[in-house]
């Protein structure tokens, strides 16, 4: 077997391999014996007829594309042990010359990229800490929403209001339901008939062929109070002014705390983004395409089509395989930079590390419930716990610089 590299690239490398006759027909026996055990051949023993006849039975065409598949699997796993590669997906096989003389074939193997990164330099992250006003909004819109009161009333019905009715349908029997007015749809034209009504009060709605019949039980409305100072005291500030300079200090407090739970994720997305890195396009697809195709049938479990939800966002499936594709780029650098932590720095999990794992996944997010603790799972706890024993190393050299007002 002679074989030479043709091309090469960051995470490509096509191999162009040739076998001469003496290689051939020694495989042709291994491939001779393998088809033999589909083979029956009148007068023999399955399995047990001589070369010279059975050939004749199998074909010489078909023992030669055996023989190919022998060599093919033999070479690859040889040159790519020399090579030290290992393959993200199955080689691509090209095959140039194909005769009882000679096979001549080339095969294209994708891998994951070599990237540099200066794991130790120092890694500055600015955050902007300052209180938008939309953020200090939605806080005091929480504690008005928290000192709000609903209280019965015989007024009409508006939207926003706490309604409780009960139905039936064809004279069967009789139900309630609660909702508030004017955000949730039940039935029909439900919505538009309940508004302006009152507690007692009456109505049917349509549905094809079936009537129901709607009574009004009880009617509650929101007592919602101003956002003033007197909102202030009583949630125990001396005006609305120290309530307000208390949220703004909550909302940088929470952002300072954020900012330094995340950090090892900003270093790790910011080393990321500077790789220059060329991506295995057969992997990209076979991820993106993966991918896809679970976004699609979440959606039609729900009830859903792919194509209706991205027209609903004014995109199209195409917009949304981008976007999902630049996903699957941005977690391959992520992962990267993670194994070049992991193997410049040496990290290791030991067992007693991946079974207690274990054992937390079970007790915490399965409720006690038993499940295999198989290789495979053992690969990914192992796997999980190096990326984040990667990522707090990332946060000792992250210096974070808060700005803001």
């Amino acid at each position: 077997m002679e074989y030479s590299t043709k091309e090469r690239a960051q995470s490509r490398v096509v191999f162009e391999v040739k076998n001469d006759k003496d290689e051939i027909e020694k495989t042709k026996v291994e491939a001779y014996s393998k088809l033999l055990k589909d083979v029956r051949v009148p007068g023999f023993r399955k399995g047990k007829t001589p070369y010279e006849v059975g050939v004749a039975f199998i074909g010489e065409d078909s023992l030669l594309k055996e023989t190919l598949k022998i060599l093919v699997d033999r070479v690859l796993l040889e040159v790519l042990e020399k090579e030290n590669i290992v393959p993200l997906e199955e080689p691509d096989v090209e095959v140039d010359e194909f005769s009882k003389s000679g096979f001549k074939y080339k095969f294209t193997v994708e891998f994951l990229p070599q990237v540099s990164v200066d794991i130790d330099k120092k890694i500055e992250v600015p955050v902007d800490i300052s209180a938008t006003e939309e953020e200090i909004n939605a806080k005091l819109h929480e504690l008005q929403d928290s000192f709000t009161e609903i209280v019965p009333t015989d007024k009409t019905i508006e939207n926003g209001d706490i309604v409780e009715v009960s139905y039936s349908m064809n004279s069967k029997q009789v139900k309630s339901l609660t909702i508030e007015a004017g955000k949730e749809k039940v039935v029909g034209d439900f919505s538009e008939q309940i508004l302006g009504k009152k507690k007692g009060d009456k109505f049917a709605a349509h549905i094809e062929q079936k009537v129901i019949d709607f009574t009004i039980v009880d009617v509650k409305k929101r007592n919602v109070p101003a956002i003033d100072d007197d909102l202030a005291k009583e949630a125990g500030f001396d005006d609305f002014a120290a309530l307000k300079t208390k949220i703004v200090h909550e909302i940088k407090e929470n952002k300072k705390l954020q900012a330094e739970e995340e950090k090892g994720r900003t270093a790790l997305r910011m080393l990321a983004e500077g790789l220059s890195v060329e991506f295995p396009q057969k992997y990209l697809k076979n991820d993106t395409d993966s991918r896809m195709k679970d976004i699609s049938e979440n959606y039609l479990k729900r009830g859903y089509k792919l194509e209706e939800i991205v027209k609903q966002e004014g995109k199209s499936v195409e917009d949304l395989r981008k976007e999902v594709q630049a996903r699957v780029e941005k977690d391959l650098k992520e992962d990267l930079v993670l194994r070049e932590i992991i193997n410049k720095k040496e990290v290791k999990v030991a067992d007693d590390e991946i079974k207690a794992e274990f054992e937390h996944v079970v007790e915490t997010e399965l409720n006690g419930k038993r499940i295999p603790f198989t290789d495979e799972l053992r690969r990914y706890i192992k796997q999980e716990i190096l990326r984040s024993k990667a990522i707090s190393l990332l946060k000792e050299n992250v210096i974070i610089l808060f700005g803001g007002d």
